[in-house]
């Protein structure tokens, strides 16, 4: 898939203003993130999103967490995935640090018509993780 048509199916319904403010800075964003980075790895859709959703994470990157979390959802990349992997980065990165990203996953989960207080999403809190 061509490096226009991935970005306009990762990105719909999430403005910018980039293209507008700063294109040179979206230039870049765009030849490297989704341009050589796709083209030069091995992982699959699910696997590349959720390592950019940790890194974004643990680097504290919470407006483009927010961008990319749109993506990963706009690919189908499972809820539950992506929600285990901020409860996981708890234990790393501390509540204080994790803690507004997940109220701020939980908005953009609604905003794609997920229910984040589904019995679905409620078995990431029974499976174990926070008890370790």
């Amino acid at each position: 898939m061509d490096t226009e048509k991935r970005i306009q199916k990762l990105f719909a319904g999430v403005s910018s203003t980039l293209k507008r403010t700063d294109p040179e800075f979206e230039g870049i964003i765009t030849n490297f993130a989704q341009g050589e980075v796709v083209e030069a790895n091995k992982l699959t859709e699910k696997e590349q999103m959720l390592c950019i959703l940790s890194a974004l994470l643990g680097c504290q990157g919470m407006g483009e967490f927010r961008n990319m979390l749109h993506a990963a959802l706009n690919m189908s990349i499972d809820p539950i995935a992506i929600k285990e992997g901020i409860y996981q980065a708890t234990a790393y990165l501390g509540i204080g640090r994790t803690y507004d990203f997940l109220m701020m996953a939980n908005q953009v989960m609604e905003q794609h018509g997920i229910n984040s207080n589904s019995a679905i999403l409620r078995r990431i809190s029974m499976s174990g993780i926070c008890r370790r």
